[in-house]
């Protein structure tokens, strides 16, 4: 079991070096075996395939990402400073690599299963810390608040021109949802 478990991290180390610099279309399994180390067979023998090798690289990524905004998070005081934390370090990962390397927008694509399962967890995130919010209608539940925050992100990724651009619309997108929720007789927890 621990040399397969070994084999395994080695590749999604591997392919998550490979994914970065030549994105998923260009990046194959026999590159993975031969950065590895290891032969085609024995590389798929741990994935069956290099959906399954991408799913477990954003699968890592995602964790130690989670991960370091909980840490970062836990020392901002204010909602606002929380999501705004939370939000700017999410997006901050994916900007800067795809800004260094283009091929690395893969890593991001919403098209990819994995990618999806990525975002629902930052969503997840995103949902306990409005969860502190008590007396909202219900269009502006946590769940809500989380996707539509998640899904205004990809956009602002996408299609900000510049790093400042890019804070300016993170910090405009939760000061609004914040507000949304802040205002009227709801109040933070």
């Amino acid at each position: 079991m621990g040399e397969t478990t070994g084999r395994r991290v080695q590749a999604v180390d591997v392919a998550a070096d490979l994914f970065r610099r030549h994105g998923y279309s260009r990046t194959t399994m026999a590159d993975i075996a031969r950065g590895a180390s290891m032969s085609r067979p024995t590389l798929y023998s741990e994935f069956p395939d290099k959906d399954a090798v991408f799913a477990a690289v954003l699968e890592s990524m995602t964790v130690a990402l989670v991960a370091e905004i909980e840490a970062e998070v836990g020392r901002c005081g204010s909602l606002v400073s929380r999501v705004e934390r939370a939000c700017s370090l999410w997006v901050l990962a994916g900007y800067e690599l795809v800004q260094a390397n283009p091929d690395a927008a893969d890593m991001f694509d919403a098209r990819f299963p994995a990618v999806r399962a990525s975002n629902r967890v930052f969503e997840d995130f995103l949902t306990g810390l409005f969860g502190g919010v008590v007396g909202v209608p219900r269009e502006l539940e946590p769940r809500r608040l989380a996707e539509v925050v998640n899904l205004s992100l990809q956009g602002i990724k996408k299609f900000a021109v510049s790093r400042g651009h890019l804070d300016d619309l993170i910090v405009t997108l939760v000061m609004a949802v914040c507000a949304s929720v802040t205002e009227g007789g709801s109040r933070p927890r």
